[in-house]
């Protein structure tokens, strides 16, 4: 790792130090993460969507690092530890790992590509490392933050730098190969993954050929021959005399002129570049194509072919990636760490090359790949029926389609469990069972109910309902839909309810207690405290751990960070957006200025602050014509919400919304010619849009009964818009989600305007669970059961670092 001195870092930032500080002390390694710091470290906050690294300087100052950058406008600047001040901390850190690359005396070998990158690195770890101290990028490290900390991991006799660069839009590769020009460059392929972002396979490859805008001069760009894309997009460039370009594939400089045979785990081919034949210890036709660049480079490199053909034959694999296990008769064939279409299918492709009676597929969603994702999806179905694969399972609503393409024999599946149980009686068999999907989908917990036998423990969830909140009442009818509709053979289920003055009870009676609100009852209650990573009974002198809390919580002290705020403190997993996000939604004057400066249409309006001077009734009316919608900016479910046309309602409007409130805040909102809308968002790093909806009232507003009664209103989903609006509401709910930093669900409201613009009107991330709730509604119209959105979510909590939830 970086070992300078605090002198040394400053000149590479080409800044002042500011505070007192020896300029010989030596820093050993750089951290963005507070709870990791050493000591000696340089410590790099970073302001995310869910957290701002400044937030943590005392925890740093206690773990005893020795610098920190700090970026200016993070006011005032602490004491008692050095800092490098900077504009922003994450191209500092690019600054700081492009400083030390340079160094050292380590060649540079960049990957990029949609498919294949991890596995080319694995191979060209394994054969460099056999005549060269070598290092690669862990992990998915691959990014604007990752690629800097791969870098600064690196020890200073390193002699080969071997880096993935990943992306997703635009500029980003030209980004990374600033902090490290390579001197080879490879890219494995061009395929459909980030086709909703770019647009389509050529400008994927334009994305990807800035690695070789990146190169070193003299440098070599090795790319697939296969991907015309490529070849396309570098006729049209102008290209770099001292820069050379070999390719691989049919037609390619190097090719492979053989079959492809298949031994136990490993597979034998021929080159027109090597006499020998090749061992590779990896499956799958594309991973002998994926060596192909390995080998180029290396023989590029001077690196004999004796070494090549060894680090080929020993080579271990990331694992999730073509991974072969034994289970009873059969094999399972794990490549569950990613999947688009290309992967997809060369992945079916090694199904059906490796011996057995029967060959089954198990396919999870491939996302991101916009307008074309059904008909993607489908075609993969009949790929897998055309190559001969017997049996297709599928899980996620886009791999329906798969299924139906597949036809007989195919099957979709609503949970994973049952596909689980569905697959324990074939491990009898001879047969080889794929299991491949999206990240998103978490298709390798598959693999672990498999190895486990189809049983794993039970997670240990806290159902959290009521709270002090006027929206009680709501927490209640959804906390009896929730339990209603739970698996209740994936969770030890431990009910904690909060009564009207904020005690915490762990509750043990019936749901319908909790429906009819007769829940507090002595019988069925015993006083809780909150403990790190569980709840003590205080009746039963007991700890109870938890692993993960659904806060069925609406309104204040629930959906606000509040209750997020606890849960985080005691290390517990919790469903939904972290704190800052939560508060950032619930706040209706913040969500508009933030969704303001992001461009995202929203209703003109004033924010009247209780401690102020209000404004009258013309001086509003000056700025907004009427009528008006006046409204709490920190309260749900439509309570303390006035549609005004007149001044006559004005006084006892704004009275109102002040005290629903209760922070000193309320909006007045130019009114919406148009009807209301709204879209179910569900993810963290992936996210994936449900259907949309559409609210037909006979009032003004969608008030409290309309919504949880149905009074005075219809709801239908999918909603009666065209297929373009249709598709811009669920393109800016998914904006409006990333924007304000949501994670795991929301439900964002918007309007249709009389010229059929999307208008934002608020989000929800803590949106109702009843029978007639719009999410679940939405989400199931998408084709996500109830009892599988909840499955999800509760898998989405726990995928993120408890720190991070």
């Amino acid at each position: 790792m970086i070992q300078k001195t605090i002198a040394e870092i400053a000149t590479y930032m080409q800044s002042e130090v500011c505070g007192p500080y020896d300029p010989d002390t030596i820093v050993k390694g750089v951290t963005i993460d507070s709870r990791n710091v050493q000591k000696g470290n340089v410590y790099v906050p970073i302001v995310g969507a869910h957290n701002d690294g400044h937030s943590f300087i005392e925890q740093v100052k206690n773990g005893q690092a020795a610098l920190a950058f700090w970026q200016k406008d993070h006011t005032p600047y602490p004491e008692g530890i050095p800092l490098i001040l900077v504009e922003d901390t994450i191209e500092a850190l690019g600054q700081l790992a492009q400083a030390y690359l340079a160094s050292l005396d380590a060649e540079v070998i960049a990957i990029t590509g949609s498919n294949g990158k991890t596995s080319c690195k694995d191979m060209l770890k394994s054969v460099y490392s056999l005549v060269k101290k070598s290092a690669e990028t862990p992990g998915n490290r691959n990014n604007e933050i990752g690629l800097p900390l791969t870098i600064l991991d690196f020890d200073a006799d390193l002699q080969v730098a071997i880096l993935e660069m990943g992306m997703e839009n635009k500029g980003e590769i030209a980004y990374l190969t600033r902090i490290a020009p390579p001197g080879i460059a490879i890219i494995t392929t061009i395929g459909s993954a980030h086709m909703e972002n770019l647009g389509g396979k050529k400008q994927i490859a334009e994305a990807k050929l800035e690695i070789y805008d990146g190169l070193k001069e003299g440098g070599v760009l090795i790319y697939n021959k296969e991907s015309p894309e490529i070849e396309e997009v570098l006729q049209e460039k102008k290209l770099d005399p001292s820069k050379t370009i070999r390719s691989f594939g049919q037609g390619g400089t190097l090719s492979i002129v053989s079959s492809i045979d298949y031994g136990k785990d490993s597979i034998f081919f021929k080159t027109n570049g090597i006499q020998d034949l090749i061992e590779l210890h990896a499956l799958g036709a594309h991973q002998a194509m994926n060596a192909l660049p390995v080998i180029l480079a290396a023989k590029y490199d001077g690196i004999e072919e004796a070494t090549i053909l060894q680090g080929l034959k020993n080579l271990e694999m990331t694992k999730m990636r073509t991974q072969l296990l034994t289970l009873q008769h059969a094999r399972v064939l794990d490549d569950s760490y990613k999947s688009n279409p290309e992967s997809a299918k060369a992945a079916i492709d090694t199904l059906l090359a490796l011996p057995a009676q029967k060959h089954i597929a198990i396919l999870g969603d491939m996302l991101d790949l916009g307008n074309e994702e059904r008909k993607l999806h489908a075609s993969i179905g009949k790929y897998a029926k055309e190559h001969g694969v017997d049996q297709l399972y599928t899980y996620g609503p886009l791999s329906v389609e798969s299924a139906k393409a597949f036809g007989e024999n195919g099957a979709s599946f609503q949970t994973k469990e049952e596909i689980v149980q569905a697959l324990l009686p074939v491990l009898q068999e001879d047969c080889v069972i794929l299991i491949k999907g999206s990240r998103a989908m978490a298709m390798d917990t598959i693999v672990k109910q498999l190895t486990a036998g189809g049983s794993m423990a039970k997670l240990k969830l806290g159902v959290v309902f009521g709270g002090q909140s006027s929206e009680y009442s709501v927490s209640l009818h959804s906390t009896g839909s929730f339990l209603h509709q739970i698996d209740r053979s994936k969770y030890d289920i431990t009910c904690i309810g909060i009564d009207e003055g904020g005690q915490f009870f762990i509750y043990t009676g019936p749901i319908e207690a909790i429906e009819s609100d007769t829940w507090k009852k002595e019988e069925y209650i015993h006083p809780c405290s909150w403990m790190h990573k569980g709840v003590y009974d205080k009746d039963n002198e007991i700890f109870i751990p938890l692993d993960v809390i659904f806060p069925v919580l609406h309104g204040k002290n629930g959906e606000d960070g509040a209750f997020q705020g606890l849960a985080q403190m005691m290390n517990i997993h919790y469903v939904g957006s972290d704190i800052l996000a939560s508060a950032m939604c619930m706040d209706k004057e913040v969500m508009h200025i933030l969704c303001d400066q992001a461009h995202i249409p929203c209703a003109r309006y004033i924010c009247l602050k209780a401690w102020e001077e209000q404004p009258s009734f013309e001086e509003i009316q000056e700025q907004l014509p009427l009528p008006w919608v006046i409204k709490p900016c920190n309260a749900g479910s439509s309570y303390g919400v006035h549609f005004v046309e007149e001044k006559s309602q004005f006084e006892e409007a704004k009275k109102d919304a002040f005290k629903w409130d209760g922070r000193g805040k309320i909006l007045i909102e130019e009114a919406i010619n148009g009807f209301e809308i709204g879209c179910a968002v569900l993810g963290n790093d992936q996210i994936q849009v449900g259907s949309v909806d559409e609210i037909e009232i006979q009032s003004a507003i969608f008030d409290f009964e309309g919504k949880y009664a149905m009074k005075g209103a219809n709801i239908y989903c999918p909603a009666r818009i065209d297929g373009q609006t249709f598709a811009n509401a669920q393109a800016l709910a998914k904006k409006a989600f990333r924007i304000m930093g949501c994670t795991g669900m929301a439900r964002v409201d918007m309007f249709v305007t009389e010229e059929n613009e999307i208008v934002l009107n608020e989000i929800n991330t803590l949106p109702g669970f009843t029978a007639t709730s719009r999410y679940p509604s939405m989400m199931q119209a998408a084709g996500i059961s109830f009892t599988e959105l909840i499955d999800l979510l509760i898998d989405l909590a726990m995928e993120k670092e408890v720190s991070a939830c």
